[in-house]
């Protein structure tokens, strides 16, 4: 209770706090203002004064307009001094704020009569001194001093071009006084500007001179209130008048003026003499003396444009000076509430931030947990599945839990079955339990860990097990110990394994003997031959007698390598380390090189003493078959590079060929350009045989394979191979009987043929020879294909061998190693293409390829292709033909090549279709989507960027399932049937293809 009555006494609020409150001292401030409300200059004045007292009930403003702008006589004077003297007969002012001259003027001539000892606070003075304070106290203000050299400055920096200004004034005493300053000023600028003076023009006059202004001038408004017949007008109807009547820029230096049509200048901002004042005032009223506010000299003027008028000549914005305030200016709901829409941006992001902040906590922390569960469940998992046997005890000696291999060792029942007991319980040996628990007690006591510890364990069912056992203490969050873990390894196996391993060096030893194709030498310290096996002795021609007792490197190190050899040893030797493998060349007893992949080890004996054997394996065949499969990629990349050609060659062929097929369908025999356009389309063919060549050699040529006897083909082209040849040459011809059949393509053997009796006989040259062509079937073992010239895998079997040999110049070994290269050629071999289309072509056939040559010698290939079973099959050649078959209807022609695409275009439009064409897959789905219901076909290039031809096959598929897609490639038609086999093309056709074959190709699909 003591505490509540001491704290409510010592409350900071007083008890009467809601007690009537003290009422706010109240002041009276009178303004005496020179001119009448409505005018601009007054009111932005007394805006001024109220923005610095702004609560009414601590501060009661008093006004009073003198009229002086529109009524200046003596008469007037009087009658405002008897009204000043009325009002505040009773009631005087706390202060009095006078604006502009003559207010001023009145209150140092009236004011010991009506405001004696009252502190006066002027603003809107002009030309201020302070002679004009003579004899006057208690007094401070705001002089007003216009600023024409920085209007003047801002014109000619909005304005660049200027070279005439125009100063406007009306005859009034502020305006002559404003007139007689600027003259002071502009002879600094005589020699870029010239100035004319408007001063007391009748209206009229001053609009059309404004009017009739030159270019790159400027008009400076300094007063206009008044004409020389006495109209008056107000600052308004002034400023428009004026601003409507100029063709050029209008500046001012007075606020007023702006926004009635004026530019702008550097202004007297009645506002801020307004404010300023009142500021003083406001200092007065709170206690300061009057005298002791020094007077405000410099004028607060400011750099005052309007926004619209700017617009109007043409300014740019950039050029105002910083700090520049602009009427007039609209602005954008962005610029209007900018910090409202950057805060709520601001608020939105923070709370993204913290949102994001809290999903990444609570994510992490889930993952933490899940982290946590999987490695406590890996632990588990890895405790349960480790091979070594592991139980923990706590500290006084009781089994708390055990792994599987825990219970397999010791061959207890179940784990459940060990926790809560002791070694005494599970064990029936107790000389044993008293061994291995002192070593959990020691472990316990001294909280060191021991390793590998040989115990013996005697299990239920009698049988005992050697183990090797760590222990290791347990310790818990205190880092207290609280356990023993034990870590098992069962070496029962590892025990006979010693004595096994001991047997097994003998039978090593034999072993390292007689293994072969592996050459094994052992060595000393001193690098004598301790071990010499039989392979050693076939690779380098030592007998195991020779070899003993020598040193190695005296054996078979050739002497450029004698000192590595000795300093690899001895290395080996000192520091126990296997060097790694290396292949070398070594020496044999005959001198020869011999190549061998060599991997060396340091074993040590069973006093201890290190010996050094080495192993070597005759690379001799490894790098025969390397040589060979670097002559076979070399191939196969030639291979792809004429197939790409072949490729791209067909496309162009595909123009000249289908262009000149359609010229001669489109005229009659008799025509005098048809005989032309034959030679055309003889030459091209002739270019596509070439074609396919290039596609033989790459392997991807066409083949129509048929079951075919070679001895009837090759007998069949007797006549025509005998009339290819020298005259001075022989040809031969030797058949095996009961030859069986291949399968194969007539038309690419009869190439192979003709290619190697061409080569035969050009290699004969112009001497008499002998060519010879024979048949045979051969079975062919995996060792037999390994040697033959294409390094592929072939199956064993029967094989049909097509042999021919010519008794010609021959050729070295440089020039068999490039005999396939395509267009290689030398005065020995044939020329061109020849040999590399009949490598393709035998690739093409999974067969193989077998060469014989000797300079002077002649040369022999031999030719092996798979024997098949069953009768040959004879297949006449498709008749021309003559029939009219027209299509109907829409066709898409696809291919990314434009000749193809032109010349297909031709071809399907003389057989009767609307063709639609597209140069990629993707704009032939949009075409297919939108003439879908309308296509009969679609002949669909198979290689296109973008979208490839077997993408745009399934997406077409997709859009349509029934319409039927012939697919058009150079390459041959059953690889492109293994490869869209299932996939529902309905044909295909191989480029360049002709109209006729197109013909047959489209009836055969579509009908």
């Amino acid at each position: 209770m003591l505490g509540l009555l001491l704290a409510f006494i010592l409350r900071p609020e007083p008890l009467l706090a809601h007690a009537e409150p003290e009422q706010p001292h109240h002041h009276n401030l009178l303004v005496l203002n020179s001119y009448h409300p409505g005018y601009k200059w007054s009111d932005a004045i007394m805006a001024g004064i109220r923005s610095v007292f702004p609560d009414a009930m601590k501060y009661e403003i008093f006004i009073e307009y003198m009229d002086s702008k529109r009524r200046e006589d003596p008469k007037n004077l009087e009658l405002f001094k008897q009204l000043c003297a009325h009002h505040f007969e009773r009631m005087k002012p706390d202060i009095v704020i006078c604006s502009d001259d003559n207010a001023f003027d009145f209150l140092m001539i009236n004011r010991q009569e009506l405001f004696p000892g009252i502190p006066i606070v002027f603003c809107g003075i002009n030309n201020f001194t302070d002679n004009r304070l003579a004899g006057q106290t208690n007094i401070t203000g705001v002089a007003e001093d216009f600023d024409f050299k920085g209007t003047l400055e801002l014109a000619l920096q909005l304005c660049p071009k200027t070279r005439h200004a125009v100063l406007i004034g009306d005859g009034t005493r502020t305006s002559q006084t404003s007139l007689e300053r600027i003259s002071r000023l502009t002879s600094a600028y005589e020699k870029q500007l010239s100035f004319e003076y408007y001063d007391q023009l009748e209206v009229g006059e001053l609009t059309w001179r404004l009017h009739t202004l030159p270019d790159h001038s400027v008009a400076f408004l300094i007063s206009y209130f008044r004409d020389p017949f006495g109209q008056t007008y107000s600052l308004e109807q002034s400023a428009g008048l004026i601003a409507k009547a100029s063709r050029v820029p209008v500046f001012s230096c007075w606020d007023s003026f702006i926004q009635n049509g004026l530019l702008g200048g550097r202004v007297v901002s009645a506002f801020n003499q307004g404010r300023s004042a009142g500021e003083l005032a406001l200092r007065v009223l709170n206690g300061e003396s009057a005298d002791r506010l020094p007077i405000v000299r410099e004028s607060p003027n400011i750099h005052l444009v309007d926004h619209a008028v700017l617009k109007r000549f043409k300014l740019r914005e950039q050029d105002l000076p910083p700090g520049s305030i602009l009427l007039n200016k609209t602005t954008s709901l962005y610029e209007k509430y900018f910090f409202w829409i950057w805060g709520l941006i601001l608020i939105m992001a923070f709370e993204t931030v913290l949102i994001v902040i809290l999903l990444l906590s609570r994510r992490r922390r889930k993952r933490s947990e899940r982290a946590l569960h999987q490695q406590q469940a890996l632990l588990r998992n890895i405790i349960s599945t480790i091979p070594s046997s592991v139980s923990w005890k706590d500290t006084h000696l009781v089994y708390q839990g055990c792994n599987e291999a825990f219970i397999r060792t010791t061959g207890v029942e179940a784990p459940h079955i060990v926790v809560g007991k002791d070694d005494y319980e599970l064990f029936g040996d107790k000389q044993e339990v008293e061994e291995y628990r002192d070593f959990d007690l020691n472990v316990l006591q001294t909280g060191r860990s021991v390793f590998d510890i040989e115990e013996q364990v005697t299990r239920r069912d009698g049988s005992c097990r050697n183990l090797l056992a760590s222990k290791v203490p347990l310790f818990d969050e205190t880092g207290a110990i609280s356990g023993v873990l034990g870590v098992l390894t069962d070496i029962t196996e590892l025990k006979k394994n010693e004595i096994a391993l001991r047997e097994s060096e003998e039978r090593f030893r034999t072993l390292a003997e007689n293994i072969p194709n592996v050459a094994v030498q052992g060595c000393d310290r001193k690098r004598r031959i301790l071990f010499w096996n039989k392979t050693s002795e076939l690779l380098y021609g030592y007998s195991r007698q020779e070899a003993l007792g020598q040193r190695l490197e005296d054996l078979i190190a050739p002497e450029a390598l004698r000192d590595r050899l000795v300093d690899a040893i001895e290395q080996s030797l000192r520091t126990g380390r296997q060097l790694p493998p290396e292949e070398l060349e070594l020496r044999s007893k005959s001198n020869q090189p011999v190549y061998v992949h060599s991997t060396q080890i340091v074993i040590h004996n069973s006093r201890n003493e290190p010996e050094f054997y080495r192993s070597d394996v005759d690379l001799s065949e490894r790098r025969r078959m390397e040589a060979k499969i670097q002559q076979t990629q070399k191939l196969e990349s030639l291979g792809v590079l004429a197939g790409g050609i072949a490729h791209d060659f067909n496309n162009l062929l595909m123009g000249i060929l289908g262009n000149a097929d359609l010229a001669k369908e489109s005229i009659t025999p008799s025509s005098p350009v048809y005989e032309h356009l034959a030679d055309i389309k003889t030459a091209a063919k002739r270019a596509a045989d070439l074609c396919r060549q290039l596609l033989a050699y790459s392997g991807k040529g066409k083949f129509i394979v048929e079951t075919i006897n070679l001895n009837d083909m090759t007998q069949e082209m007797t006549h025509l191979l005998e009339i290819s040849i020298s005259k001075s040459v022989v040809l031969k011809r030797r058949f095996a009987p009961n030859l069986p059949a291949i399968k194969a393509d007539p038309t690419q053997l009869r190439q192979i043929v003709m290619n190697l009796i061409t080569n035969a006989s050009e290699a004969i040259g112009d001497k008499s020879g002998v060519i010879s062509i024979a048949t045979s079937a051969v079975e062919c073992s995996a060792e037999d294909l390994r040697q033959t010239w294409l390094n592929e895998p072939l199956p064993e079997g029967r094989y049909v061998c097509l042999e021919v040999s010519d008794t010609g110049c021959g050729m070295n070994e440089e020039t068999m190693k490039r005999i396939f290269d395509p267009f290689f050629t030398s005065k020995f071999t044939g020329r061109g293409l020849g040999l590399a289309a009949v490598l393709g072509i035998v690739r093409g056939h999974q067969g193989a390829l077998k060469v014989q040559s000797h300079p002077g010698q002649g040369s022999t290939f031999r030719l092996f292709f798979p024997a098949v079973a069953g009768a040959a099959e004879y297949r006449p050649a498709e008749p021309v033909s003559t029939d009219t078959w027209q299509g109907q209807g829409y066709f898409l022609l696809v291919d990314d090549e434009e000749t193809v695409r032109a010349v297909g275009k031709r071809m399907l439009s003389w057989l009767g279709f609307e063709v639609l064409t597209a140069e990629n897959g993707i704009e032939a789905l949009e075409l297919f989507r939108q003439y879908s219901d309308r296509i009969a076909g679609v002949l669909l290039d198979l290689t296109m960027p973008h979208m490839n031809g077997e993408d745009t096959l399934q997406e077409l598929k997709k859009i349509r399932p029934d319409v039927r897609v012939i697919l058009s490639s150079g390459y041959a038609e059953q690889e492109i049937s293994r490869r869209f086999d299932g996939k529902g093309i309905a044909g295909f056709i191989q480029k360049p293809y002709q109209v006729e074959s197109l013909k047959r190709t489209l009836q055969k699909v579509l009908e």
